[in-house]
């Protein structure tokens, strides 16, 4: 009896173990859905950029929501890695590998080339000022989704993570929540001395790209950015619904849901709505049959329309001008063309064309005109705005004026409060563009499809047109990661401004789509080789939960969770602040398969 006893004690220690050696396995992942996102710490980075003339004559800035993230993420990916070690070489446990694993690994090959025959080897190594998607960032992504399928074993390690996952979106919905009310936590005292902690200094101010009084970001540095996380995490909330066994954990699950919703809104995503919506509709009716699929079908698109008329009206004439000419109106804009051109400055404006110089008479500085046949206009001076103004139409809208100072002639164009300015050394010299942080540029034209279209999807139009054409050059080897504000055409000012005021003052660093984003940096080839490495898991995915009708509903959430990441990736680009949960996601979803499919062969 004694012995009896002893045996079942012993059972129950290894059993114990057994239990406290998944938690410690899995503990990295917890983090990376826990506390990686939550990671907002003020850094002064280093910048390596100074040397262009579009970008500005500093060597460091302030990072608050990418550097601090990157550190983590990095800590996190060489934890998976010795617990990988500790369970392959040690435990001697049997590696999951497969074919798709190959297709990821040319990926992986064409990074590290990439990387290798970058356009900027420090920024492919080192990173970009809050982006930091460098070489090593790009294979630890490969290196979590591998990881998680090989320590992942049971279905509870699958459960504690879905937890895990809960609990991270619990405290970003509470941050959303305040943000939506006007409240941020990250300006307030406690958040601000939180963040001023990387920077040595007692205090600091920031302000989130895109985001305002009332707008959602949680900690996650932009509202797309938040949305796309959303996204990730709102399918395991909802799963764990019915997964949980408690009452107050379901309360707790649907409160969580909610919240999460609301914070949607409050991102002003919509494409992120629109994803919600979709995802939602399609994995209502592959759970159902017959009548109550047509019923929810029919509900789901009433409430898509809904949704649709209500932003409709909401949003005004911009957000209806927006969503119907930009996209399908071809724009012909007034601002046509603008450039130095044999020692002139040529401008070309509503059809119009003149050529304009600076000359000197008596001492005094003159503006000279010229029509495109070199006839002198008139340019008389402007006693009231002390300033010239040609005298032909349409470009007595403008206001000219001129200076020079040691030698350096100026010629700046005003109109709305937009200066455009040119510089040359001597009378006799040539004309340069100078940019808004005084260096002098050529403005060029760049190589562009959709023109006409640059005011489409939120200035969408104009980057992607802009970018596309770049991609025949870039089919196997990339720019490098994190090269994309180098690869891409900085110096089409005009087309710029034609796309808004905004986007001439900002300098697009990101392609705003991961697979645009990809193709130029790694190359078309591994942009390729990532989507059908997707594709053949949720090819595997919808076989194994929608075909066979399991009731897993955490693998299914795995499933949803990366399909609708994929799809906000086509408006949306990579980022630290999202990919690592992806990728950790997808990760889990390929474990969930394995131990699926084990217990359907037992």
């Amino acid at each position: 009896m004694e012995e009896k006893n002893m045996g079942k004690k012993q059972k129950q220690q290894k059993v114990k173990r057994k239990n406290q050696k998944e938690w410690i396995d899995i503990l990295p992942f917890i983090l990376l859905f826990t506390v990686h996102p939550l990671t907002v710490i003020g850094k002064k980075v280093s910048v390596y950029l100074n040397s262009y003339p579009w970008f500005p004559d500093t060597e460091y800035q302030y990072d608050f929501f990418m550097y601090g993230k990157m550190v983590v993420f990095f800590i996190l990916v060489v934890w998976e890695l010795v617990v990988l070690a500790d369970r392959s070489l040690i435990r001697r446990e049997k590696l999951l590998l497969d074919k798709k694993w190959i297709v990821l690994g040319v990926y992986g090959l064409l990074v590290i080339l990439a990387a290798a025959f970058s356009i900027d080897k420090s920024l492919s190594v080192k990173g970009m000022w809050e982006q930091y998607e460098t070489v090593w960032t790009l294979l630890g992504y490969l290196i979590t989704a591998f990881a998680a399928l090989q320590i992942i074993r049971s279905q509870n390690q699958v459960q504690i993570l879905a937890g895990a996952l809960c609990v991270g979106a619990g405290i970003q919905a509470a941050i959303g929540l305040f943000q939506t009310a006007g409240l941020d936590f990250w300006n307030s005292s406690v958040g601000k001395s939180l963040i001023s902690l990387g920077m040595g200094e007692n205090s600091v101010s920031f302000q989130s790209t895109d985001s305002g009084s009332g707008s959602v970001y949680m900690s996650l540095y932009n509202p797309n950015y938040a949305g796309v996380y959303i996204l990730l995490v709102l399918p395991f909330v909802i799963a764990m619904i019915w997964v949980m066994k408690e009452k107050w954990q379901k309360l707790a699950t649907m409160v969580i849901a909610i919240a999460l919703i609301v914070c949607l809104f409050g991102c002003g995503s919509k494409t992120g709505i629109a994803v919600l919506v979709v995802t939602g509709i399609l994995f209502a009716i592959s759970r159902l049959r017959g009548r109550q699929r047509i019923l929810v079908l029919l509900a789901g698109t009433g409430l898509a329309a809904g949704i649709f008329v209500v932003s409709w009206i909401a949003g005004g004439e911009y957000y209806q001008k927006n969503l119907t000419e930009s996209v399908t109106k071809v724009e012909k804009y007034k601002f046509q063309d603008l450039h130095a051109e044999d020692q002139k400055i040529y401008f070309r404006y509503e059809d119009q064309e003149v050529w304009l110089d600076v000359s000197e008479k008596n001492g005094e500085l003159i503006l000279t005109a010229f029509d495109q046949t070199g006839k002198e206009l008139p340019a008389e001076w402007d006693v009231e705005k002390l300033c010239y103004r040609v005298q032909q139409e349409p470009f007595q809208q403008f206001e000219f004026t001129v200076s020079a100072v040691q030698g350096i002639y100026m010629l700046c164009m005003n109109k709305k409060g937009v200066d455009w300015n040119f510089a040359k050394k001597g009378l006799d010299g040539a004309w340069g563009y100078v940019t808004q942080f005084g260096k002098i540029d050529e403005i060029k034209e760049a190589d562009a499809v959709g023109k006409g279209h640059e005011r489409a999807l939120s200035g969408r139009g104009y980057i992607w047109g802009r970018t596309i054409p770049l991609l025949p050059r870039h089919l196997l080897i990339g720019t490098g990661p994190d090269t994309f504000i180098e690869a891409f055409p900085q110096n089409d000012y005009v087309k710029r401004y034609n796309t808004s005021a905004r986007m001439l003052r900002e300098i697009p660093s990101k392609a705003h789509s991961l697979y645009l984003q990809s193709a130029v940096q790694t190359g078309v080839m591994s942009v390729i080789c990532l989507i059908l490495f997707w594709v053949c898991y949720l090819k595997e995915s919808i076989c194994l939960y929608w075909k066979h009708n399991n009731q897993n509903y955490i693998g299914m959430a795995c499933c949803v969770s990366v399909g609708s990441y994929l799809i906000m990736g086509i408006m949306n680009d990579s980022n630290l602040a999202t990919a690592p949960v992806f990728w950790g996601i997808l990760g889990l979803g390929m474990a969930a398969n394995q131990i699926q499919k084990e217990c359907l062969v037992k």
